[in-house]
């Protein structure tokens, strides 16, 4: 990492940021902001402020959130960065796993509530993941509804022409933002 710093510097002369996991231990000292990807999962949200505050409290610069993020389904606000974990991938045709329900409010809220903590908390800034995951396409036959898994704020029927369309966690995170 610190090699990769110096080529950018050389390179680069503005801002440079680095997006950590949450498990790495990055040296910040070279860097002009402080990135992390913070992803909320399991049941018990004060120990994620708890993690949030640590990562705040020891900051010498500006933190960014550059990844968070939920699926849309029943229980993925528990799953967080897991949300994925749902489909069973090995299947002829990739398929939602049995007894999973679509659910957008899920999301939508997931997404809002962190949003809402950052702004509270004084992160300098956060990163929703993430607009689209066309290879999660969204299916009306709940069975392949890869969508309710995925990250994106908006969903993208499988085939050709590329459209999408909004979720409920799009017009959430626009109203967050609608007034900035």
């Amino acid at each position: 990492l610190a090699d990769a710093l110096g080529t950018a510097r050389g390179c680069f002369h503005g801002t440079v940021g680095y997006a950590a996991g949450g498990w790495e231990k990055v040296d910040w000292s070279g860097f002009d902001f402080i990135g992390v990807n913070l992803y909320r999962s399991g049941s018990d949200p004060g120990a994620y402020e708890k993690a949030l505050r640590t990562l705040l409290d020891g900051a010498d610069k500006p933190v960014v959130i550059t990844e968070f993020g939920c699926g849309a389904h029943i229980g993925a606000d528990r799953r967080g960065p897991g949300s994925f974990l749902i489909v069973q991938w090995l299947a002829e045709q990739p398929r939602v796993k049995d007894g999973h329900v679509r659910d957008e409010q899920t999301q939508a809220t997931y997404l809002g509530e962190l949003i809402e903590l950052y702004a509270a908390q004084g992160v300098h800034g956060c990163f929703v993941f993430t607009f689209a995951m066309p290879d999660f396409p969204h299916d009306p036959d709940p069975r392949h509804d890869l969508d309710m898994a995925g990250f994106g704020v908006v969903k993208a029927p499988a085939g050709a022409p590329w459209t999408w369309e909004p979720k409920e966690a799009f017009h959430e995170v626009a109203r967050r933002y609608a007034s900035t």
